[in-house]
């Protein structure tokens, strides 16, 4: 199984930037716009990671954590925001998605991504 991953963000350049980092370390990257077209994705391909950011047009990012871990509950997914600290003060949030969930604090660098899916993906997929 290859290793696909998801990014879903409303702001092109953070896809691009983040699908190109991936892609170096030998990713498998498939970018989305937002929380609408990221589901409808997940229900067409199986992502084992997916870097979705909280705040997007349509639905939010924690809607799309939760509909991405009904098409695959083994999806790690990592929530992105600029309003980290806002998000944190929320653990509810948190615990309604259940396990395989993590936040990366925006603006982010590429070792950043790197490391969260070197991580995920040397521990074989499992959470």
């Amino acid at each position: 199984m290859s290793n696909n991953v998801l990014v879903v963000d409303d702001e092109k350049i953070v896809c691009r930037a983040a699908q190109k980092i991936l892609e170096i370390e030998g990713y498998k990257v498939v970018i989305a716009l937002s929380g609408e077209e990221a589901v409808a994705l997940a229900k067409k391909d199986k992502f084992q990671m997916a870097l979705v950011d909280l705040i997007l047009p349509g639905i939010d990012g924690v809607e799309v954590c939760r509909q991405l871990k009904l098409e695959n509950p083994d999806i790690k997914v990592v929530l992105m925001s600029g309003y980290l600290s806002k998000l944190k003060e929320r653990q509810d949030v948190f615990d309604s998605l259940g396990g395989c969930t993590e936040v990366m604090e925006k603006p982010f660098g590429g070792e950043d991504i790197t490391r969260i899916a070197a991580d995920f993906f040397e521990r074989g997929h499992g959470c």
